[in-house]
């Protein structure tokens, strides 16, 4: 879910509620920086995992990124559309970029690619 900050400050309990339950909060400021809000279990996983993480997993993760730069370079016809998609919000993907949701999820932003390769949006 992406807001803008006049929004999440109007839904702050909400929102609170939400990333508490597990959901990824995405606010921002129009064309700027953005944040996720995330419950503290969520967080504590991501810090769990990043501290087991070992040298053949970043490998694994090195070679994921990889894949979504190859296929984002194929389906968006070169490598100027592809850097910019990449770095740019994207409804699919709950108003974050695809370039920070590929450091946790490759297959997602891979399966929004394939949609976008097959015009289904």
């Amino acid at each position: 879910m992406g807001l803008t900050v006049t929004e999440a400050r109007r839904r702050l309990t909400e929102l609170i509620q939400r990333a508490v339950a597990g959901e990824e909060i995405v606010i921002g400021r129009y064309g700027g920086d953005q944040v996720v809000l995330i419950g503290s279990a969520k967080l504590a996983n991501l810090q769990r995992r990043l501290a087991e993480m070992q040298p053949s997993d970043a490998r694994t993760l090195a070679e994921e990124v990889g894949q979504v730069w190859e296929r984002a370079v194929h389906v968006l016809e070169s490598e100027e559309h592809a850097v910019s998609w990449l770095c740019q919000p994207n409804s699919a993907l709950q108003g974050r970029t695809p370039r920070d949701v590929a450091a946790t999820d490759t297959e997602v932003v891979l399966r929004v690619l394939g949609r976008l390769e097959h015009g289904v949006f």
